[in-house]
């Protein structure tokens, strides 16, 4: 990503890479311009602190806005201030906020952002984990550093968010999610994706362990695997029959997942629709 308006989601080094969750482009598509959900009472996430990372990210930012219309505060943490506060901007004014500037990939920063979210007194409940970072690589090819800086971006960063935070979720009886994409592209021309599927599944692996610790505790994981072809094209992407875009209806869908009382929905695998958008009357 070369573009001015690239979400800083990754390490600062290391060969050309993309955010594995998209960029937000004010020119084209993204959080501006979307339009609001409605704040159903039912499902009103009002006073509920949420902690988003990648909040400078097209996913971030949709999480970001999506929540902040239920009802919920808004921590958002990344490494680029001037993205986080174009995402903060975008939501509404009445949407209580705060901003983190954290790399994931820095233990120090990490443990900066989190002494912070310690400070503000009050439980967590909900951590959206919805940064991430892929660089095309193969195993005859790739360099043993792209894959320490997915480790680091991927893995280690959300491991260490998610240890230090566990007793204000544990407090809060929160939710945790992890946005996933297990399958890459084969339609793409950049080759392998080695150090990213190594990654994912490793991120994988993480939740359901630690879904499995925290069960007991009242703490409930998420897993949401998007594939690939959900997120390609974004700039072009047609208005949905629901006037959003497929970031936006991804996130839509998730936090009414989240909103839910009734069951514990513990993975969603989701992708665009694989024909033509049927459009309902109702």
């Amino acid at each position: 990503m070369t573009s001015s308006h690239r979400s800083r989601t990754e390490p600062s080094f290391g060969a050309t890479r993309q955010p594995l969750f998209g960029s937000y482009h004010p020119d084209g598509a993204g959080v501006e311009g979307a339009t609001p959900a409605v704040l159903d009472p039912e499902l009103s996430l009002r006073g509920r602190l949420a902690v988003i990372t990648g909040g400078a990210g097209l996913l971030g930012a949709a999480m970001a806005s999506e929540l902040g219309a239920r009802g919920a505060d808004i921590c958002l943490m990344g490494d680029d201030p001037v993205e986080l506060r174009r995402t903060l901007s975008e939501l509404d004014p009445s949407v209580r906020s705060v901003m983190l500037r954290c790399d994931l990939s820095s233990e120090s920063e990490v443990l900066s952002a989190t002494d912070f979210i310690h400070r503000m007194g009050r439980p967590v409940d909900l951590l959206i984990h919805a940064a991430g970072l892929q660089a095309p690589a193969s195993v005859a090819t790739g360099a043993v550093e792209s894959l320490d800086e997915h480790y680091l971006w991927n893995l280690r960063g959300p491991y260490l968010l998610s240890q230090q935070l566990l007793p204000v979720l544990t407090s809060a009886q929160g939710q945790v999610v992890f946005f996933v994409a297990t399958e890459t592209d084969p339609t793409s021309v950049a080759g392998g994706d080695v150090h990213h599927t190594i990654s994912q599944a490793a991120v994988q692996a993480f939740a359901q362990e630690l879904r499995t610790e925290t069960a007991r505790l009242g703490v409930r994981v998420l897993i949401v695997d998007a594939v690939a072809q959900t997120w390609s094209d974004l700039s072009t992407e047609p208005a949905r029959p629901s006037g959003r875009t497929v970031v936006e209806s991804l996130a839509y869908a998730v936090v009414d997942t989240l909103s839910s009382t009734e069951m514990d929905v513990t993975e969603l695998r989701v992708q665009r629709p694989s024909g033509p958008l049927r459009r309902e009357r109702r």
